[in-house]
């Protein structure tokens, strides 16, 4: 059943703890390759699907309960470099969304998602590309994948022996929102 996108005005869905919803970051160093994730996420997303330029989204992370599989390594991820006893989340807040003018139950869209991200107590504007499929009128599903810099975020690159990780870490998420 197709809803008509005016029926769906103003609708606010809930980013949560749900057991699905994931944001987490890949990086290389001269040893393997890490990633890491949390599903401890909160936030919301205001939008009218027959405006998507109006819409607006808020997404906090937190930092502490990323987990790559082994323990050292994220005891000194969160102690040293992400200083996550000061720095315990990081946030997303939306100032505008590009891409097609609307959607309806049932389809996809990718958008660009411009916004302030907060990590490490630093703020810069990022455009995240987000592919979003509107699965009803009360869920919608949104992943991406984009590039930041650690020092962009007055995040020490770990350099250790003979260990070197890169400065460009892939941030990337797979979310589920529903109608609050």
């Amino acid at each position: 059943m197709i809803v008509p996108a005016i029926l769906l005005a103003a609708t606010l869905f809930s980013i949560g703890n749900d057991g699905k919803s994931w944001v987490g970051f890949h990086l290389e160093d001269t040893l393997e390759d890490i990633d890491a994730d949390t599903k401890k996420i909160s936030g919301a997303i205001d939008v009218d699907p027959a405006n998507l330029a109006a819409a607006s989204v808020n997404l906090t992370v937190d930092t502490a309960s990323l987990d790559s599989g082994m323990k050292m390594r994220d005891d000194d991820m969160r102690d040293t470099y992400l200083e996550t006893n000061k720095y315990p989340t990081a946030t997303f807040k939306s100032t505008a969304v590009t891409g097609p003018a609307s959607i309806t139950s049932g389809q996809s869209a990718d958008l660009k998602v411009a916004g302030d991200l907060t990590l490490h107590g630093v703020t810069r504007r990022v455009i995240v590309p987000v592919h979003v499929t509107l699965e009803s009128p009360k869920r919608a599903h949104l992943t991406s994948k984009f590039t930041i810099r650690m020092t962009d975020y007055n995040v020490t690159v770990p350099q250790k022996l003979v260990l070197s990780v890169a400065n460009e870490v892939d941030v990337k998420f797979d979310l589920f929102a529903n109608v609050k």
